[in-house]
């Protein structure tokens, strides 16, 4: 069983490391014109909700109890992949 701190941390880590992604990402976006910067701009807001969405299931696991963070991690955990797919996703259109 994974400590309920201990796997927020790791969360957030890994949260850090998409946004420093995400910036790289726009970066490269504002390099582009057109279509693919308008793809960007729908892709953007697309990454941002499911970034917002993980944040929200994040806060309710830090605010659960000892015993029922364990049945909320799985909608963390399906949060968290959802984003990650998504990048991954924007990575390979704007890369």
């Amino acid at each position: 069983m994974t400590n309920k701190n201990t796997y927020i941390q790791s969360l957030k880590s890994k949260l850090e490391q998409l946004d420093l992604e995400l910036q790289h990402q726009e970066a490269l976006a504002k390099s582009k014109s057109g279509e693919a910067h308008a793809a960007y701009l729908e892709q953007k807001k697309r990454l941002h909700a499911k970034r917002d969405l993980l944040n929200k299931e994040l806060q309710s696991l830090s605010e659960a109890s000892e015993h029922a963070w364990e049945d909320l991690k799985g909608g963390v955990e399906n949060a968290w992949k959802e984003l990650k797919t998504a990048t991954e996703e924007a990575r390979a259109n704007f890369s």
